[in-house]
């Protein structure tokens, strides 16, 4: 990897941190470990999923790609993690993602899942609703894409949510659910 690609990473997980140490304190790399704990990301090692299926795959703690992803892409397969992440550390929700919380309603409604953002296709979302596999899970990943880079200052114009009630609802509803998710999985609330 070259290390503008590097870099793109590495910003990724430092904006992703930052987002979280309104909940958990901490510096932006002590909150990131915190609540994603230790992910590896492999690179163009073969590991990554058939290039027809997308460019990345994620289990909790590895993110692997065929080529280095963009932020948008790097941050959202970060949401993919924390999906996993909690499945592991949740108490009392069995075998519950946290996408699974995800209201069943917005993933099939083009209102949240293409009004909801300032864009509907790949600038501002990884897995846009119309690539094949689309779900609750990509639909979490792609809010979770434009929750911790609406606010960050990068791309302004395509990340973040739409100024109508789908964006709105979009955002609340992670402002709302995030310290349910955090305290369900032990971790401690500042």
């Amino acid at each position: 990897m070259s290390d503008d690609e590097t870099y793109v990473l590495y910003l990724a997980v430092m904006l992703t941190g930052l987002k979280f140490t309104r909940f958990v304190g901490g510096s932006a790399s002590d909150a990131f470990k915190m609540v994603f704990g230790s992910i590896t990301f492999d690179i163009g090692d073969g590991k990554g999923p058939n290039p027809t299926d997308g460019n990345c795959s994620t289990t909790s703690g590895t993110i692997s790609c065929n080529n280095a992803p963009d932020i948008g892409t790097a941050v959202h397969e970060m949401f993919h993690s924390f999906d996993k992440r909690y499945q592991e550390l949740s108490s009392g929700d069995g075998d519950l993602l946290a996408s699974n919380y995800y209201p069943y309603e917005w993933v099939a409604d083009g209102n949240y899942q293409s009004g909801g953002y300032k864009c509907s296709d790949d600038n501002c979302l990884a897995h846009p609703p119309d690539y094949p596999g689309y779900d609750s899970s990509e639909a979490f990943a792609n809010l979770g894409e434009n929750w911790v880079l609406g606010t960050s200052g990068i791309d302004p114009e395509h990340f973040g949510f739409a100024d109508n009630i789908a964006g709105q609802n979009l955002n609340n509803w992670m402002n709302w659910m995030m310290p349910t998710f955090l305290s369900n999985m032990g971790l401690g609330l500042r």
